[in-house]
């Protein structure tokens, strides 16, 4: 599976939803930091206020979105690999038992 730019590691797949939470919560309380206003809008917008409603609305639907995807699929993946540990755990000791000898 490939991860996205900067994802290194499926628990950093629930840091990236949680921060992109924030980021959310920035836009819907109009404190959006300057990081993060180059999400692909222009110099002419820098100052939040001069950004149109439409924009910040669709960027944080956008953003809520990526989010709960993120956070869906960090649970799916902790689901199927619990699951692959327990069959493993299962296998092993079907394994233990047929091939002990008894004595």
């Amino acid at each position: 599976m490939t991860m996205p730019a900067g994802v290194t590691s499926f628990p950093a797949l629930r840091s990236l939803a949680d921060r992109l939470g924030v980021i959310s919560a920035q836009i819907a309380s109009q404190r959006l930091t300057e990081p993060y206003l180059a999400l692909g809008l222009d110099d002419a917008s820098a100052n939040f206020n001069e950004i149109s409603p439409e924009i910040v609305a669709s960027l944080d639907t956008n953003i809520v979105r990526v989010s709960d995807a993120l956070r869906g699929l960090a649970q799916r993946i902790h689901v199927t690999v619990t699951s692959y540990q327990q069959t493993e755990e299962r296998n092993r000791a079907m394994a233990h038992e047929l091939y002990t000898i008894p004595e």
